[in-house]
């Protein structure tokens, strides 16, 4: 069964919010901040046991208000976080920045819902976990004429329920209809028994989150060093030489 297009928390996430140690959880007026408890896990992640880390990139480069989507539709016809493209409306996704083209392009960069990726990045991606992800090609021009060429929205499709909510710190808060939300924070553990076969993928709740194999990481790295870096969700950012097989 697919995933619904809204996300769900999974059954061992809900157990959770069941916990105990929330029994006297209970929501304030509307006008004053939010009720919570932290759970501290009695067996924590620790860095490295996972062979998977989180893609982070660098949001220096563009500045939502140095680039317009020429044509961007409104709405944008469709969700992203995992959706792909398939309801794209407007054509061929066009882009402008008013400064010229810098020195150093970014090999992606995050927009809205999506990556935009430099076709190294995607293709490597490719080699690794093929059927897992959709790309769309963009035009994007800078003020002095100059154009990217190549680059797409890349969307990865896969959702996996990934965090092991037991053995990560979870942040509970309640709002003031009774209903209980969880914000995970460091160390976050991921499920020891993720397919071995997976290289790339979306959280299937926590969408925002794409992780990739620490082999992928390291392959990317080594084809589009600017603009990505990798996290340990244990322990935060990694190095190229913690990247290899774990």
């Amino acid at each position: 069964m697919s995933e619904p297009r809204i996300p769900r928390l999974p059954p061992e996430a809900l157990e959770l919010l069941d916990d105990p140690q929330l029994a006297d959880l209970r929501p304030r007026p509307a006008n004053l901040p939010r009720a919570g408890k932290t759970l501290m896990p009695s067996n924590p992640a620790k860095a490295g046991e996972s062979r998977f880390v989180v893609i982070r990139t660098d949001f220096d480069y563009v500045q939502p208000s140095n680039v317009v989507w020429v044509n961007q539709p409104n709405p944008p016809g469709w969700l992203g976080h995992g959706a792909g493209f398939a309801s794209l409306r407007g054509g061929r996704p066009r882009f402008t920045e008013d400064q010229p083209r810098p020195a150093q392009v970014s090999g992606g960069w995050n927009y809205a819902s999506w990556m935009i990726v430099s076709p190294r990045f995607a293709a490597t991606i490719r080699r690794f976990d093929p059927d897992v992800i959709e790309t769309v090609e963009i035009d994007w021009e800078f003020a002095d004429g100059q154009k990217l060429e190549g680059y797409a929205f890349l969307d990865v499709t896969r959702l996996l329920h990934a965090y092991d909510y037991r053995r990560s710190v979870a942040h509970v808060k309640i709002h003031e209809s009774g209903q209980k939300f969880i914000h995970l924070g460091a160390p976050t553990a991921l499920k020891a028994d993720l397919p071995a076969n997976v290289h790339v993928f979306r959280e299937a709740y926590f969408r925002g989150d794409v992780f990739c194999s620490r082999e992928l990481a390291k392959a990317l790295l080594e084809a589009e060093p600017h603009g990505f870096y990798f996290a340990d969700p244990a322990s935060g950012l990694v190095s190229l030489s913690e990247l290899g097989p774990s």
